[in-house]
């Protein structure tokens, strides 16, 4: 473990140290487990997409599990009902927090996904609405005729009503959102970036702090992290940011 993320351990941080799940977004096991060992035992909560998981299977985020590591599963399920309902009753098995599914994919794909799930089970199911990449141009040339956050505001409604636990969205619908659903419906938000010059890929991002006053349940943060010259450091910074929050949705 890299000295600089011995900082991460320290009690300060137990109130923010589960809002921001970091995105190991990389090509292999190897790669993402140096990443995680470096920084040390005070990061608990990392997000596991598909390349990942292709690359290295169920067994790598079993691995993670034994080690304390809480695990959200970006797979974005898009399939038929029964299709999804099975791929869930595979993933439910692992260590995970979270399982994402497409809310596209429609109310019966969601209701069979949320079957799926162990009765007693702790994971929380939520819907991907539009992704962060999308701007309403693009959600105009997909055929709909709503714009980008009144789609997104669409699928959320959708996904409460299916019984889902929440949905992943931009934090700029965050408002909107709130305006509609309850406070425990939660929100998970990806596009996080620690200034607005970060864009990227992603043409709808904001700040950690103007995320959670927002009322974000959780971030997701990437290449913010993952990138930074320091990255124990930068994770300490977005935590020491939130820290000036006053409440948590």
């Amino acid at each position: 473990m890299y000295q600089e993320a011995e900082i991460l351990q320290d009690t300060k941080y137990e109130r923010v140290r589960d809002k921001v799940y970091v995105a190991l977004d990389f090509p292999n096991g190897s790669a993402a487990a140096s990443f995680v060992e470096s920084m040390g035992p005070g990061v608990t909560h990392y997000k596991v997409g598909l390349e990942l998981l292709m690359a290295e299977g169920p067994q790598w985020i079993e691995q993670m599990g034994k080690l304390g590591k809480q695990i959200f599963l970006d797979v974005k399920l898009h399939d038929i009902p029964n299709t999804v309902a099975g791929a869930i009753r595979a993933l439910a098995h692992l260590p995970v927090s979270i399982i994402n599914i497409h809310a596209s994919g429609g109310r019966r794909m969601m209701e069979a996904a949320r079957e799926a799930l162990p009765a007693q089970t702790k994971i929380k199911l939520i819907g991907v609405t539009a992704l962060t990449s999308l701007a309403t141009e693009d959600v105009e040339w997909l055929g709909v005729k709503q714009t980008v956050s009144d789609w997104t505001l669409h699928l959320a409604k959708t996904c409460y009503d299916c019984g889902l636990d929440g949905v992943v969205a931009s934090a700029h619908e965050l408002t909107k959102i709130y305006e509609h659903l309850p406070k425990d419906f939660l929100t998970v938000i990806p596009g996080i970036r620690l200034n607005h010059n970060q864009m990227e890929d992603q043409v709808r991002v904001m700040t950690p702090v103007a995320a959670y006053q927002a009322g974000a349940s959780y971030l997701v943060i990437g290449r913010a992290i993952r990138s930074a010259p320091h990255p124990a450091r930068a994770l300490q910074e977005v935590w020491e940011s939130l820290l000036t929050v006053s409440t948590f949705h």
